[in-house]
């Protein structure tokens, strides 16, 4: 076995192959797993005891899924018509994709709160949105 002074000596000597690598992390488009996630725990609080039902009412807990997995489907949709308008290549910046990301969540919210305050909703009848 090698002593430490080698294995440094050694490490030393070799360039690092991240030296030179850009590292990007991209905030939008999500992938399907993050939107499972969103969707998964939204149906978890709004199917749950919580402020929103306290304040509302419950819905039916046979509904929530289906409503949910529409209102995270349309505001996905709204967002990524945000995020492809044509732009420059220098305006598809992180900036850009936290402004689509910030619209996707507030849309996400405005509509679960419109749910919750839905009768329809409560009453477990279909939607003809």
């Amino acid at each position: 076995m090698a002593d430490k002074s080698d294995q440094d000596a050694h490490n030393e000597s070799k360039p690092s192959s991240d030296a030179n690598a850009s590292f990007t992390v991209h905030v939008w488009p999500p992938d399907w797993r993050t939107r499972h996630a969103v969707v998964k725990s939204l149906v978890e609080i709004i199917s749950s005891p919580s402020l929103l039902s306290m304040h509302y009412g419950s819905i039916p807990a046979t509904v929530v899924p289906a409503k949910v997995r529409v209102i995270e489907e349309d505001a996905f949709n709204a967002a990524n018509g945000i995020f492809n308008k044509p732009r420059g290549s220098a305006e598809r910046s992180e900036a850009v994709e936290i402004e689509v990301l910030k619209h996707y969540s507030e849309d996400i919210t405005r509509k679960i709160f419109e749910l919750a305050k839905s009768a329809e909703a409560r009453q477990g009848t279909s939607s003809s949105e």
